[in-house]
């Protein structure tokens, strides 16, 4: 799987990194915080969550500027065992992550996602630019919700590295989960 995701991550982070090339005068994935600098939160968890671009002059001063894929690799449908679950991986795109999770409810994910977000958000903005001029850094992640009998959210990936992906996978497999798709 960590070839099939570096693929799927490489489209994007080369998206990303052509924007920040071409924007020099932004915030290149800001973290979105209050009027007194602390992170903004949001949502059932309190997760905070950072834009792709933040133009810094002239009259997009402030602008928020999004950075989407543009291409969503074709593949069959790949599963692997992470026992106790069977992760089934349909193509998807690492800006736009829809996450469903067989096994455990709204409020077991999120006990897994919000430390897990956490971990890979870098809250305290020290993580320096790697060679793409990106941070390493996961953007967002919606509330988990029931969806029938599955769990269902959303994720930006951002610039986080595939072992960020990796990790959710993990942690939702010891948690408990069965059934984990990607799409």
């Amino acid at each position: 799987m960590t070839e099939l995701f570096s693929v799927i991550r490489m489209a994007y982070a080369a998206t990303l990194a052509d924007a920040v090339a071409s924007s020099a005068h932004a915030h290149v994935e800001p973290a979105l915080r209050g009027d007194d600098g602390s992170l903004a939160l949001d949502g059932e968890y309190d997760l905070p969550m950072r834009a792709d671009l933040v133009s810094r002059r002239g009259s997009q001063a402030g602008k928020v500027l999004s950075v989407d894929s543009h291409t969503r690799m074709q593949f069959s449908v790949h599963t692997l065992p992470l026992p106790p679950a069977v992760i089934y991986v349909a193509p998807f795109v690492w800006d736009a992550v829809a996450l469903r999770v067989g096994g455990l409810v709204p409020e077991q994910v999120g006990a897994v996602l919000a430390p897990w977000f956490m971990d890979w958000f870098d809250p305290e903005d020290a993580n320096r630019p790697n060679e793409e001029g990106l941070f390493g850094v996961v953007h967002f992640a919606s509330d988990p919700r029931a969806e029938g009998a599955l769990v269902a959210l959303e994720l930006d990936l951002g610039s986080a590295p595939v072992p960020a992906l990796e990790d959710l996978l993990a942690r939702l497999a010891a948690a408990g989960a069965r059934d984990i798709r990607l799409a």
